[in-house]
Parts: C-alpha cells; structure tokens; sequence
C-alpha cells in the first residue's frame, strides 16, 4: 500500500529538518570529520530533537557523539522524570552519558547572584568537565531560532551594543555550536512528533514573572500580530548582520589594541595610556573590552557601566587611579600606562615587590626596567615661565644648589620619610600615601629620589620642601620619568 497522506506529512517533516541541520553543520563548518561532540540534552524539545538529528547525521559527518545532562536540583519531580527521559533515549541510541545533580539555589546564595546567572555558572562548568571526560572538542547547544529572536529583543530592550544585538553566534570560541539556529520551534515540534519522540516541557517558561517567558509569550505575538508578523525573521536577520558587523569591528579593535600595546602576559595587560586616550571613543571602549577579553574569556559580568568606568581612568587627571571589576580584574593607571590585572589572591595578599635600586652619577639618562620607565637629568636655564613646585606630574626642576649628584632613584622602604612641600613637616612616605589615597597596588609605581642621603622627591608625587628652584633665575637640575616599552612585573 502506498504511504498514507500522514506518512507524507511525516517524511517531509523529518526530511526537512535534518536537511536545515545538515545545512547548518556544513555551511558555518560546525563539525569537521574525527571530532567528537558532547551534546547537551535538558530533556526539553530542542535539545532532545538536537540529539535526535544529530545521531542520524553523524555517519556522513564522521563525527562521534556523547551526552551531557544537568539536573539543578530545582523543580522537584519534573526535573527527575527530565533526567530519566535523557538516560532513556542515551541508552536508546547506543551512546556514553555524563550526568550530574547540583544545587543552583545553593550556588545563587554563596555567590550572590540570580538564580539564572548560577545555572548558567554550573551548566557551562560541567559542560566542560564533561567534554574533558568523554575526549570531546565540540559541545553543542539546543538554541533555536526563536531562542535566537528572543535574545535580541531581550538585549535591545537593555540597551545593548552592536554585540548584544548580535545575539547567539552559531559557533562561539570554537568549541561551543548551535546547530538548530536556522531552524524553528515549530519545526521543532513538527520533527518531534513525526518521530513520536518523547520530550518534556518545562512549566516554569510559562511564568510570566520571567522577563524571556513575556517576551515569547506576550510582547512578540503582540508585534507579530499589530507590526510584523515575520518579526522572529527580521530579528534573525538583524543578528546575522550584527555578527558579520561585529566580527569585522572586533578585527579592527584587534589591530588597534595591538597598537597601543605595552606588554602582555596571561594575567597581565599594559597599555599605552596616551595612545589610548588619543583614539575615537568608539574604538576605546572596543579597545578596552578586547584588553579585558585578553584576560577573561566570559565576559558576561562586564556591562557598559564597567567600560565607561575604565575609560575615566585613560582620560581623567590624577597621581593614581585604580578600579576593580568582576571576576577579580583591577585597572590601575599610573605613569602614563593603564594596567589590566587578573589577580588570583585577594589584593590584601598580595606581596610587594623586591626592593630596587638605580644611581644617576651624573646629567644623563638611566632606565629603571622595574618601572618601565627611563629617567632623564640635565643642568639647564629656568624655564622662561621660572620652575615651580613641580613641572608636571613625572618632571621636576631643582635649585642647582640644594641637590648634587649621584642621584639616587629606588622603591620607597619601610620607614621612609621626607619633606612633603607644602606640609610644613617630615611624614612618611607611607602616611603621605594613605593621605593622599593613592591605591595600594599602585604604591611601588612611585619612586623615591635621594640626594646627598635625603629624598627629595616622591616621584609622581610630591617635591621635598627645600630643593625647587628660587626666583633668581640661573640654572635648574631636570628630571624627567618618560615611558618605555619594557616593564617588569611590580606585582610579583
């Protein structure tokens, strides 16, 4: 008997979607033969139908497969039955499953964060763990395209950048591939029953307590049904135009982050701070999330907020700044760098550095490589403006008289103590740190400058009383801290 009008139905279901899978595997190169792709299956109907699809193709893609289920420990009964449905249709098809229980909750309460932000921390944790236990290079992801429409409607509504509007890239880092973003939730389901596939539904994505659960449910009907009815394409179309844009862009951010580049280490970032400054305000803050991406490869926690914040310290004034974000980051700037840090102890605990020392026996120039720095002295005229207190914040002018060489520059000692002008009274170099709120990470960035057995200047800082130039005119001693492009690391 021919096949009935169902039966039809049916194939072309089936048909077309590993035909929208197999498209995407080949046309964004997501898979390449002898790899091996840990698939991450909830129990819900993407991931399921992911699994599904996959198996089937992996013979012409020559691609071996494993599974990977989560249960958070949330939603009681449901979720068990999630787990039983996954460690059914693992054995169904012949393949190794790594599963595990956590606690989300549990995990939102120590790390103080949303509910969501802890499942996502633990999800991704035990996707990786499982791929290293099953020998996979790839994980795939059930992400669709609705999923996909959402996310971009989700971020415009924030107030997101260009890479917000991007939304979900088909592979990310390499490693992490979705699949499915061609193809739709009603695709989804059409392929499902064809098969007589057995999938769970998650209840709470119909609270509407839950921003994502409104938007499906509520606000895109709503723009469907009052503005465009092909709102979920033209979402999709503005994500794959953000992603080319984006990819482009971050090339470009590449190339300047090169540019302004002092010295990079895995857990350390120095920038020219005034070649920084100089570029359009666009290209800043791309240039910065690059740095920072140099460092942390999810940058999930840093927002515009936190950019606009490092961005203060390239353009504003001051002896020393200092910002702390997420995930342990410190931005410190200071004698004309901004330093970006992955610090692996808390900053209580880091040590300071070993003790230095360096001596200018006479007019000339020495390089101070624990400072990155060069320092240059010269016997010249008064400035036809006369010296002041302190000719710049890494420039000073002395009374030829009152200082005679060597000069001697090293780190500030325990102990220290000076001048400060216009203190009217010796204090610690210390105190005048803690006075003066100059971070404490930044601290060995400032040099002391001796002269015949007294400082006489903090360098960065502050000139000793006794030692800048009179009214008289004659001739000045200079010295001048100027950056190089080598620096030795202050902090270990």
């Amino acid at each position: 008997m021919p096949p009935s009008p169902k039966g039809f139905s049916e194939k072309r279901a089936i048909d077309a979607f590993l035909a929208a899978v197999e498209g995407n595997l080949t046309r964004q190169r997501l898979v390449l033969p002898g790899e091996r792709v840990l698939v991450a299956v909830s129990g819900g109907p993407d991931s399921v139908a992911l699994l599904v699809a996959l198996h089937r193709l992996a013979p012409e893609h020559g691609i071996e497969l494993a599974v990977a289920h989560l249960h958070h420990g949330l939603r009681g009964p449901a979720a068990d039955a999630d787990a039983r449905r996954v460690q059914a249709l693992a054995t169904r098809l012949g393949l190794p499953l790594e599963s595990r229980r956590v606690d989300a909750a549990a995990e939102a309460r120590h790390r103080r964060v949303s509910l969501e932000t802890a499942g996502r921390h633990l999800r991704y944790a035990f996707l990786e763990e499982a791929a290293a236990v099953h020998g996979c290079n790839k994980i795939a992801l059930g992400h669709q395209r609705n999923d996909n429409a959402e996310l971009v409607l989700m971020n415009l509504l924030r107030g997101a950048g260009p890479l917000g509007l991007a939304a979900m890239p088909p592979m990310r880092g390499g490693r992490f591939i979705r699949p499915l973003l061609s193809v739709d939730r009603e695709q989804i389901l059409k392929f499902l029953e064809a098969l007589g596939a057995d999938y769970g539904e998650d209840e709470t994505n119909r609270h509407l307590d839950h921003r994502r659960n409104w938007i499906r449910q509520e606000l895109l009907p709503l723009i469907a049904e009052q503005a465009n009815p092909a709102i979920v394409d033209a979402l999709n179309r503005t994500a794959a135009i953000g992603r080319d844009e984006e990819a482009w862009l971050a090339r470009m951010a590449a190339d300047l982050y090169r540019a302004v580049l002092v010295h990079e280490t895995h857990d350390r970032v120095v920038l020219d701070n005034g070649a920084l400054a100089h570029l359009a305000l666009a290209a800043r803050r791309r240039v910065l999330r690059h740095a920072i991406g140099r460092l942390r490869d999810d940058l999930h926690r840093i927002t515009l907020a936190h950019i606009e914040a490092a961005l203060r310290l390239v353009t504003e004034k001051g002896p020393a700044r200092c910002l702390h974000l997420p995930h342990r980051l410190r931005l410190s700037a200071a004698a004309g760098r901004l330093e970006i840090r992955r610090m692996g102890t808390p900053l209580r605990q880091v040590q300071a550095p070993a003790a230095w020392r360096h001596e200018l026996t006479s007019p000339g120039r020495i390089h101070i490589p624990e400072l990155g720095m060069a320092a240059q002295a010269a016997v010249q005229p008064v400035p036809p403006r006369g010296a002041g207190d302190d000719a710049g914040q890494w420039s000073a002018f002395f009374d030829i008289n009152a200082v005679s060489f060597p000069l001697i520059i090293r780190s500030a000692a325990p102990g220290d103590r000076f001048r400060p002008l216009g203190v009217g009274g010796r204090q610690k170099v210390a105190k005048f740190f803690i006075d003066h709120k100059v971070p404490r990470p930044l601290r060995p960035t400032y040099p002391v400058v001796e002269s015949g057995g007294r400082i006489i200047w903090l360098a960065g800082q502050r000139l000793a009383e006794g030692v800048a130039p009179g009214s008289t005119g004659g001739r000045v001693l200079s010295l001048v801290f100027r950056p190089t492009n080598h620096k030795k690391d202050l902090f270990q």
